[in-house]
């Protein structure tokens, strides 16, 4: 019989070998976890959104992604990430050649992604400034 693949024990196994990868935000603090306990964490999708900000065709979100994006070498993690969304380029989504009925927030017309918290929500402002002086070019 072929064991089932377990990512926690996977984890646990590449531990010493590898940086942690996930993680949970509890206090304003980045706390490691198994992968289980990352699924499972926050299935409101509430505690992740650090900031958003939305104009009439922009959206500026900023998120904790739970998951370091970081994945070569001995780079600083990246926990967090802020996008901007241009609004007036949706879309509807398409499964097997058919519309789903569900749509895009927009195109992707920037993107950051951060180690900390605090750079997280000095990015998030910083994307917004971004955001102001492209609109009033």
């Amino acid at each position: 019989m072929t064991a089932r693949f377990d990512p926690d024990q996977s984890e646990k196994s590449a531990a010493s070998k590898v940086k942690q990868r996930f993680a949970k935000l509890e206090d304003r603090q980045i706390v490691p976890c198994t992968f289980r306990e990352w699924a499972m964490w926050d299935p409101e999708r509430v505690k992740r959104i650090i900031g958003r900000h939305e104009t009439e065709t922009h959206l500026v979100s900023t998120v904790f992604l739970g998951l370091d994006h970081a994945h070569f070498g001995n780079t600083r993690c990246e926990w967090f990430e802020t996008m901007i969304f241009d609004k007036t380029q949706r879309h509807e989504l398409e499964l097997g050649g058919k519309l789903t009925g569900q749509w895009t927030i927009g195109e992707t017309v920037y993107e950051e992604r951060y180690s900390t918290l605090e750079e997280a929500e000095q990015g998030h402002q910083a994307a917004i400034a971004w955001l102001k002086a492209e609109l009033n070019q």
